[in-house]
């Protein structure tokens, strides 16, 4: 990973160009044991909490038709999640357009090469 230098106002109070180590670690830990993936918590720091906190994941309460897990959020609703489950559906519904589309395309061909081919043999008797 290729490391970038920051250069922060003096307001912000950091005169030097160099990250914090704790800021080097990666987001998410996991698990090879268990599988799971801890993510970070996002909060708000101070300058001397240097330590991101850690949650667990969310509990899985069963899976869709597409075998994502589905989770109950302790946390209530949220309205990005929300936004990103439209944006997905809006996505699969335009999958099915683009398939239909598809095949049309493929029986409008079929169709094709049976006019040509009826009209050689008219032409050949």
């Amino acid at each position: 990973m290729k490391k970038l230098d920051v250069v922060l106002p003096p307001e912000l109070g950091r005169t030097d160009n160099k990250y914090p180590a704790e800021l080097e670690k990666p987001y998410a830990q996991i698990s090879e044991l268990s599988g799971e993936t801890a993510v970070p918590k996002p909060q708000e720091k101070d300058s001397t909490e240097a330590t991101p906190k850690i949650l667990p994941p969310p509990p899985v309460i069963g899976e869709n038709s597409d075998g994502v897990s589905i989770s109950k959020s302790p946390i209530g609703p949220n309205p990005k999640l929300d936004l990103l489950k439209d944006k997905i559906e809006k996505v699969r519904t335009e999958k099915e357009r683009i398939q239909k589309l598809q095949e049309l395309d493929e029986l409008e061909a079929a169709l094709q090469r049976e006019i040509l081919d009826k009209q050689m043999r008219e032409t050949r008797q």
